[in-house]
């Protein structure tokens, strides 16, 4: 895939649910990739929801379009795949389409709003285009557990029986996977 749309769906989550741990690591890995040297013609960062008062995120979100990325917030959590395709060419002159893009999905919860429960989820692209939840990237709240590791091993789980249920091609992967997609 030449082109890649970070999508970054209600990122900021239910903040009080999570350790520090999950939380640092999301955005850690965030800024990993925004250090990357990239084509700022073929990599966009586009953030929904809640992600947009996120004030972390928006500190992040400044330094990176100091670094020439292009970002795009989408107030609209009930945005569909259509609108955000629309709103990415008018406001950023970035052309998605199924044969060089791919998105890539960071936020909460991850068996639900990243996965299948918002119109922006993994579940909607995955229909049109090459389509991976990074992980590391992710943090599960609805899920129980007695910790974060117990909750985001639910949340593979139900990515993976779901996926297959439903016969949608996502991949998952962890930041090192990157280079191979």
């Amino acid at each position: 895939m030449d082109k890649t749309v970070i999508l970054l769906i209600d990122f900021i989550g239910h903040d009080i649910l999570a350790g520090e741990y999950v939380k640092n690591l999301r955005y850690s890995t965030l800024q990993s990739i925004l250090q990357e040297p990239h084509d700022k013609d073929k990599n966009i960062v586009v953030s929904i929801g809640s992600s947009c008062w996120d004030p972390k995120l928006k500190e992040m979100k400044t330094m990176a379009i100091h670094d020439k990325w292009k970002w795009l917030e989408i107030v609209n959590d009930k945005a569909d795949v259509e609108t955000i395709e629309k709103q990415v060419k008018e406001k950023l002159n970035f052309h998605m389409n199924n044969t060089d893009t791919r998105i890539l999905i960071g936020g909460c919860n991850t068996s639900g709003c990243v996965l299948k429960s918002k119109l922006s989820s993994a579940k909607y692209f995955s229909k049109k285009y090459n389509t991976t939840i990074l992980l590391p990237m992710c943090a599960e709240y609805q899920a129980h557990g007695i910790n974060d590791i117990e909750k985001n091993m639910r949340a593979f789980a139900r990515i993976f029986k779901y996926a297959k249920k439903e016969k949608l091609d996502i991949n998952v992967a962890e930041f090192d996977d990157l280079m191979t997609y």
